[in-house]
């Protein structure tokens, strides 16, 4: 329930904001700055699998 809650949140931004549109090569970056800043933190595998989870099912939305 609750990645279904945080999608809805990124969709609805990402139609709200005019330069939400990213290249693939910014989508990369952006989830090697999430995986550092996870790995930082020392998140767990279990959540780090849902926060990565999370960022993947926006990327439809975000990389043209």
């Amino acid at each position: 329930m609750e990645g279904r809650f945080f999608r809805f949140i990124a969709v609805e931004r990402a139609r709200k904001l005019p330069m939400t549109q990213r290249s693939p090569g910014e989508w990369d970056a952006f989830m090697d700055d999430v995986a550092q800043t996870l790995d930082k933190f020392a998140v767990p595998p279990g959540e780090r699998a849902e926060v990565v989870a999370i960022a993947e099912s926006t990327r439809a939305d975000i990389v043209v």
